[in-house]
């Protein structure tokens, strides 16, 4: 650890001097503009040039011949997506095959900002060319709680309906969902590398994290909304209307504790979470005690799974509650 003593000149301007070797090693020159910004806790941090852009090396490789098949490339491409590398070369010693060109195409088509920009048969070159400094990691949250939003309010109100048409591209919907909460994980990966970057943004990066926890959670509501849609469907072919209408009168509730309990986070509203805590404590025992209350006929395994699945979203919104709660008293 260098310490420095702070000098005073001029009576009221306060001074230290940077280390000389980090000032050589970024190429810091004289007139160079310095940022400073003050951190939570009392520190500062120093970002040369203001906001940078993302380093050359931030830049990867990937060898086909070592991938075992065409999905290991494509869990590997979301991998370094995920990583935050700008560049993604995938080689081969060979031409490259259908199946492998197939991985790449979906790639570019599921991730956001990535694009082709060289390819030849034994190589693709594949460059982000998003500014990730463009959108705040908030505004990815609001749009996935959205599309999480509609999707699980579709799914209660196609049983409600028995409209089997609500359910249709509930797999794509949650793809999108997918696709955001990667591009979230992405600039937390980013930003965390770089918190020059983030402080440009103004973005703290206590947001940062818990901006991926919150998606990751909306994620998984996303995966039982889709759940949920399959033996909804199955409910409604059987002509279960009984059951589905039971099923279709818990969607308000659920649909209304999601918003709060999103909310209470986006303002890290600390009486905010403490209320949703308790409405989702509330709403799973509603949820128990009214498929308890079913009568259950051939179609109970669905019934079943839609039981646990419901539970299961309530459990998850007094999660992002707790979240909430965890950053008001950080803040308090």
């Amino acid at each position: 650890m260098d310490v420095r003593r702070v000098q005073v000149t001029g009576g009221s301007s306060f001074m230290i001097t940077l280390p000389k070797e980090w000032a050589e090693s970024v190429g810091l020159k004289k007139n160079d503009p310095v940022m400073v910004v003050p951190q939570p806790g009392g520190g500062l941090l120093l970002s040369v040039g203001g906001v940078q852009a993302p380093s050359e090396g931030d830049d990867t490789e990937i060898d086909a011949d070592r991938v075992p098949d065409s999905v290991a490339l494509y869990r590997q491409l979301i991998g370094a997506y995920i990583a935050g590398f700008r560049t993604i070369t995938v080689h081969s010693a060979f031409p490259l095959r259908g199946s492998m060109l197939e991985s790449v195409s979906r790639f570019t088509q599921t991730s956001i900002g990535m694009e082709i920009v060289e390819e030849d048969e034994n190589r693709i070159v594949i460059k982000d060319l998003m500014d990730i400094t463009e959108v705040v990691p908030q505004k990815n949250i609001r749009r996935e709680h959205l599309l999480v939003k509609r999707m699980v309010s579709d799914v209660f109100q196609a049983a409600s309906d028995m409209d089997t048409e609500r359910l249709e591209g509930m797999a794509d919907r949650d793809t999108e969902v997918d696709r955001i909460h990667w591009m979230v994980q992405r600039q937390s990966r980013i930003l965390l590398k770089d918190i020059g970057l983030s402080a440009g943004m103004g973005v703290d990066l206590r947001t940062v994290t818990g901006c991926v926890s919150v998606s990751k959670t909306l994620e998984r509501i996303g995966d039982h909304a889709v759940l949920m849609a399959i033996h909804t469907k199955d409910l409604i072919k059987a002509g279960g209307k009984d059951l589905c209408a039971a099923i279709g009168s818990m969607g308000d509730g659920i649909v209304k504790l999601m918003d709060s309990c999103v909310q209470a986070w986006m303002n890290t509203d600390r009486d905010g979470s403490e209320e949703c805590i308790r409405m989702a404590e509330a709403q799973t025992k509603a949820i128990v005690s009214a498929f308890g209350r079913m009568e259950m006929t051939d179609e109970s395994l669905p019934v079943d799974v839609m039981a646990g699945s419901s539970r299961r979203l309530a459990e998850y919104c007094a999660d992002i509650a707790e979240m909430a709660l965890d950053s008001a008293m950080e803040r308090a």
